[in-house]
């Protein structure tokens, strides 16, 4: 609805930056906003963020977001969470782009317009990254589930792979592991809880702990 009010993303500003600014001047119109909170304000967010559960934790204490983003409280509670300049991201992707088979999504993050996490119950536990926090990308013309399998393909950037994410829990901080949004919403489970190593979007992987 945004976008056929105000046109695509990628003309809401020539930054990241100015990108978000617009968002977050626009979205009151569509989304029932009850609070707008600048980075550094503490209480509209988690104090802090724990990785995805698993066999080994990545990191022994909770990534600290507060600090550094700024973030929207909606009606519901749920809180939109983006950085205050995210990059300076060509935002030439579209939903097109990626298909809505997420089995064969290409994605690349400086392709976006910028991106934004999720905390869908607010500031009520457990707060941990792909369990009631997950990310998304924002793109000229939608909204798209970060950790598809196009992630595995990137020959520079193994800190934001699929496989090494949301799958590997001892290998990287829990800034990534909201890399399962696209799991969660193909597969419909969170099994990568509990038997990752089994877990992935190739072929010869399962989608589930019990087989399929």
């Amino acid at each position: 609805m945004a976008t056929e009010e105000y046109g695509t993303i990628d003309t809401w500003g020539e930054t990241s930056a100015e990108r978000i600014q617009k968002f977050k001047e626009i979205m009151p119109e569509y989304l029932k906003i009850v609070k707008m909170c600048p980075k550094g304000v503490k209480g509209c967010q988690p104090d802090g963020y724990l990785g995805c559960t698993g066999k080994t934790q990545a990191n022994s204490g909770a990534q600290t977001l507060w600090t550094s983003t700024n973030s929207m409280v909606l009606e519901n509670g749920m809180i939109l969470i983006f950085p205050d300049d995210d990059g300076n991201y060509d935002c030439s992707k579209n939903i097109k782009t990626y298909s809505y088979d997420v089995s064969k999504k290409e994605e690349f993050w400086l392709w976006t317009c910028f991106g934004i996490n999720i905390d869908i119950n607010g500031l009520k536990k457990p707060n941990r990254t792909s369990e009631d926090y997950f990310g998304f990308y924002v793109v000229q013309d939608g909204i798209v589930p970060k950790g598809t399998q196009g992630t595995d393909g990137w020959r520079w950037s193994g800190v934001l792979r699929f496989s090494s994410t949301c799958m590997a829990r001892n290998v990287y901080n829990a800034t990534y592991h909201d890399n399962c949004t696209a799991w969660v919403l193909q597969n419909e489970n969170m099994d990568y809880k509990r038997c990752p190593e089994k877990l992935g979007w190739g072929a010869d992987k399962q989608t589930s702990c019990n087989g399929k």
